[in-house]
């Protein structure tokens, strides 16, 4: 059911603190919002919903997928630098 003004990435948000205060991690990577711009900068399939972490490339690989997510929201903008050299 949508929420007026209460979008995707407010949700996630929502079950990532529910599910840290029930000391579940993700065990897969969530595009939503920026991470899905970070994704699709990096050439990776920004169409799903979700990335399995082998589905990433090897160096990301030995991150926490939470931690893959937070990489991705935060260097979205720079990836894009990377054709440019």
């Amino acid at each position: 059911m949508a929420v007026p003004g209460f979008g995707e990435l407010a949700r996630y948000d929502t079950a990532v603190r529910i599910a840290a205060f029930l000391a579940v991690l993700p065990t897969i990577v969530y595009l939503h919002a920026g991470t899905r711009h970070g994704a699709a900068a990096l050439g990776l399939p920004a169409h799903r919903a979700t990335l399995a972490i082998s589905a990433l490339p090897a160096p990301l690989q030995t991150l926490a997928a939470d931690d893959v997510e937070n990489f991705l929201c935060c260097y979205k903008h720079e990836f894009g630098l990377l054709d440019a050299e």
